[in-house]
């Protein structure tokens, strides 16, 4: 079943709304879920399997949904050999945006579920159209390397081949940044301390957008540091999203 119902904690299964219960600002995107989707960025026209998606509604609680009203602009909704479903960005001029009502500080935590297509030095994977010094995850220096970047190039990792699904787990923290593959160990680093007011879904800023190509199986960041346990949590839930084992 693709749907959802209620997104709290419910008989033991974890949903990442429950992150949001203590107020902290931030957002989560779920593919998976079709209610959530839209063809138009006004949503009114129903999300569908190879059709394009001008908004994926925000189901962190926060009201922060991600629309691009540009058609041509717009990511596809597909689903791969398995059933599960992802967002697909083109490299060329697909993206999303969410503006937040008030920036989000740092620390910020991210984690999402991603397949990189094809591997573009500088390509965004996620960004802000709020200029350089805000938390990004982009393509840097070596063929299947990612980045963190808040204002200071930040940690970077290595090995997340190309057409190959990942749980991609990102902290903007300063001198504490740090970004991981997986379950594997984290990257450190300063990655700058830039908040966000907003995010963008494979893109950067207007004056130079880099668009990433790449699969989004799903998203959710938040405005504070999650504790371990959370983090597994959060991981082994976007690791079902792309059928990955952790």
């Amino acid at each position: 079943m693709l749907g959802c119902g209620l997104q709290l904690r419910q008989r033991g299964v974890f949903s990442p709304r429950s992150l949001f219960v203590s107020g902290a600002p931030g957002v989560w995107y779920d593919p998976a879920d079709l209610s959530t989707m839209s063809q138009n960025s006004n949503g009114t026209l129903a999300a569908a399997i190879g059709s394009p998606v001008g908004r994926i509604r925000d189901k962190s609680g926060r009201g922060n949904h991600a629309v691009q009203s540009v058609a041509a602009s717009c990511p596809i909704l597909r689903q791969d050999s398995g059933g599960r479903v992802y967002l697909e960005f083109d490299g060329v001029d697909d993206w999303m945006e969410a503006v937040f009502g008030t920036a989000i500080s740092q620390p910020i935590d991210r984690v999402s579920a991603i397949r990189q297509i094809t591997w573009v030095d500088g390509d965004r994977l996620i960004g802000s159209s709020a200029g350089e010094g805000v938390p990004a995850l982009y393509q840097r220096t070596v063929a299947d390397q990612v980045r963190l970047f808040a204002g200071a190039v930040g940690p970077i990792t290595s090995g997340m081949a190309s057409g190959v699904n990942y749980v991609v787990t990102e902290r903007h923290h300063g001198l504490n940044s740090r970004l991981g593959l997986n379950s594997g160990a984290y990257a450190t680093g300063d990655a700058g301390t830039g908040a966000a007011p907003s995010i963008r879904l494979a893109a950067a800023h207007d004056a130079s957008p880099r668009p990433g190509n790449f699969r989004l199986y799903g998203l959710c960041m938040i405005g504070r540091a999650l504790n371990d346990a959370e983090t597994r949590r959060l991981r082994r839930f976007m690791a079902a999203r792309a059928g990955i084992i952790l």
